[in-house]
């Protein structure tokens, strides 16, 4: 009897994701400011920064209204200040974030959804000067939100979506590690929040646009 309910539910799980809409999106991200200073016969090299960043995510629509997914972020920057010695603080973050996404209502090409995301990040920071380098402190996060938002598809293949800032809701606990004189201390910050802000409808940090291409 357990095989056979195993195999019936092994069958129910293939047929499902066998028959679901597989999806794609992200961002990328590279980039460097540098300069001098010039004055009479004097040159001076401004601070470096270099950062690199790059958050895939994909999954699939489960149905026409409920889809599954996940994203993964990656980061790294490095800032170098001229003098003597030379100071390098460089920084480093991993995240991962599963989400679920229910489009409630529909009219045409446009719809209504919310989206539920738990978010998992780790980070940590370094600083080199005079050939030593100190370790910062390790900063680990974990969040869970709600948003709203809006959705348009252009064909069959492009959906444009649109996140309402404006209304949220979350619970985060941001927890900070370093060691010093050789005890770990931890700080750990928990927060809640939700409510909704009209002040600022027309700001870009109001509502955020991106995209999907479903395959």
């Amino acid at each position: 009897m357990k095989k056979l309910t195993f195999l019936i539910s092994m069958l129910f799980i293939i047929s499902t994701f066998a028959n679901a809409q597989l999806f794609v999106g992200g961002s990328f991200g590279f980039n460097t400011i540098s300069g001098h200073t010039e004055a009479g016969n004097n040159e001076n090299e401004k601070t470096r920064e270099t950062t690199f960043s790059l958050q895939p995510k994909a999954g699939i629509f489960l149905s026409d209204v409920f889809m599954i997914g996940a994203g993964v972020g990656l980061s790294f920057s490095n800032e170098k200040t001229p003098g003597d010695p030379e100071v390098i603080n460089r920084e480093s973050s991993f995240s991962l974030s599963p989400f679920a996404r229910y489009y409630a209502l529909k009219f045409g090409e446009f719809s209504v959804f919310a989206q539920g995301q738990l978010t998992l990040s780790t980070g940590s920071t370094e600083t080199e000067s005079g050939g030593t380098t100190t370790n910062g402190p390790t900063i680990n996060m974990i969040s869970l939100s709600a948003t709203p938002g809006i959705a348009y598809n252009i064909g069959d293949m492009i959906q444009l979506e649109a996140y309402i800032n404006g209304f949220n809701f979350g619970i985060s606990q941001h927890t900070e590690k370093m060691e010093i004189a050789g005890t770990e201390t931890k700080d750990v910050t928990n927060r809640f929040g939700f409510g909704a802000n009209l002040n600022n409808i027309v700001s870009p940090a109001w509502i955020t646009v991106g995209a999907i291409i479903r395959l």
